[in-house]
């Protein structure tokens, strides 16, 4: 299954459950950088693999927000997903809680 395709699931699930947008975080329930594979959701939602960021997927857009350290590498993972990269630090570029609001 594509990244397009299990975002395409996720939005059926929400529009089931009136869901307006999803937080799929980096950590564990133990607030850890480095997880198990069990808990690698954004990477399976995504496709990013660096240790750090946050993805939100809403129905009409999916955004990845990351440091510094990983701008070039979720550029070239999240290419032809459709999910945006949002560069954390950057001028205008808001943060999660922001869009959120916002959006």
């Amino acid at each position: 299954m594509t990244v397009k395709e299990r975002i395409t699931a996720l939005r059926e699930v929400m529009a089931e459950k009136k869901i307006d947008a999803y937080l799929v975080p980096t950590d564990d329930f133990h607030a850890s950088e480095y997880v198990g594979e069990y808990f690698k959701c954004r990477k399976y939602i995504t496709g990013f693999t660096g240790s750090a960021g946050r993805a939100v997927i809403m129905q009409d857009m999916a955004g990845l927000w990351t440091d510094g350290r990983y701008f070039i590498q979720a550029a070239a993972q999240l290419e032809g997903t459709g999910v945006e990269l949002f560069k954390m630090g950057e001028p205008d570029v808001p943060t999660v809680h922001q869009f959120l609001e916002e959006n």
